[in-house]
């Protein structure tokens, strides 16, 4: 078992490597924008940098592929290539939108696991838990059961596409990410993804999803908007985009793309992902879906209940928060106390028109 958690590109890296992408030879006209940042020059650059820092990634993986083949033991090895979250950036990381949970999964085991194909089936990493136990010939644990489902048929089998019809959705869950309220408290969201929708319960949507928008000093004042502080998407990644959106938030051309980062979100939220992998028309409230929605909500209410989560079953709904944090401490004004003005910082709607 070797396991290789790779720096690249995690943000103290991109910063201390601002200009990387473009130094690369990328060229930024070509750069595909996420549709919830702000296609300027500034994102393109940060995303190419990200681009060039994954490849670095990638290179290091080449070296262990051709060590693993000059020592003949390439095909006598399952190697698993994934990472543990979505992309560094606002609204992505730390939250459960579509480009915050679709990572990356190539799997290879020589001529165990026929390749040039892409399966569709939806898997979590939990499956890769299942699966691991599986290879090695290990008994997984009785206390506390894991939930995947090995993915070893989906390996071995020959068929493109959708291989096994069952598996048509994947759960997850946020709690807390860093030091970003008052109390410590969290953001604590569920989600389903199917394989057209994804539908996303808020169970505190009067907290701030990507952190309160100004931290305490030591003096008890408010310390200012500075894009230099993690004050602002605290549950994010700090960065050029970051900076951008702190910066151009008061112009009316960009203040929407601030608010989808950081402002309060409904309890639900309901995304037609092929049309909308962005997820920025939340189609909770139209009737047209109402059933979609609530086939969806139905189905995470089941699965919550069937492995026990907290904050559907209880009797301690709020157990989460109270787990201690060992790392930096910020300290936040009382929700009672905001400044009125804060009041206005919400997602915005946007029109299916």
């Amino acid at each position: 078992m070797f396991w290789l958690g790779a720096v690249e590109p995690h943000p103290s890296i991109m910063r201390s490597n601002q200009g990387i992408g473009v130094a690369s030879g990328y060229d930024l006209d070509a750069i595909e924008v996420p549709p919830f940042l702000p296609d300027v020059p500034e994102v393109r650059s940060q995303i190419a940098d990200y681009l060039r820092l994954i490849e670095r990634y990638d290179e290091q993986l080449g070296q262990i592929i051709d060590m693993l083949e000059e020592s003949g033991e390439l095909d006598n090895t399952l190697v698993i290539v994934t990472s543990d979250h979505g992309m560094g950036f606002p609204r992505a990381k730390a939250n459960l939108y579509e480009y915050s949970l679709r990572v990356p999964l190539a799997i290879r085991r020589g001529a165990a696991v026929p390749g040039g194909r892409v399966v569709d089936d939806l898997v979590n990493l939990v499956d890769l838990t299942a699966t691991i136990y599986e290879v090695t010939g290990v008994e997984p644990p009785e206390r506390y059961p894991i939930t995947g489902r090995c993915v070893l048929d989906l390996l071995q089998s020959d068929r493109e596409g959708i291989v096994e019809s069952d598996r048509d959705a994947v759960f997850f869950g946020r709690e807390r990410h860093t030091s970003a309220r008052y109390k410590n408290r969290g953001y604590p969201m569920r989600s389903i993804r199917t394989h057209d929708f994804l539908y996303i319960r808020n169970f505190a949507p009067d907290r701030w999803p990507a952190g309160a928008p100004q931290p305490l000093g030591d003096d008890g004042q408010l310390l200012p908007l500075d894009p230099t502080l993690s004050a602002v998407f605290a549950d994010s990644d700090p960065g050029l985009s970051k900076a951008f959106l702190l910066e151009n938030r008061d112009q009316a051309r960009f203040e929407p793309y601030f608010l989808y980062a950081v402002g309060k979100r409904p309890t639900e939220e309901l995304y037609d992902i092929n049309a909308d992998p962005g997820c920025l028309v939340n189609l909770a409230g139209d009737p047209d879906y109402a059933e979609v929605r609530e086939e969806l909500a139905a189905r995470l209410d089941e699965y919550l209940r069937k492995t026990g989560d907290p904050r559907v079953v209880g009797p301690e709904y709020d157990i989460f928060e109270s787990y201690p944090r060992y790392g930096q401490i910020r300290k936040y004004l009382p929700p009672e106390k905001e400044p009125e003005e804060w009041r206005e910082l919400k997602v915005p709607a946007v029109s299916t028109q």
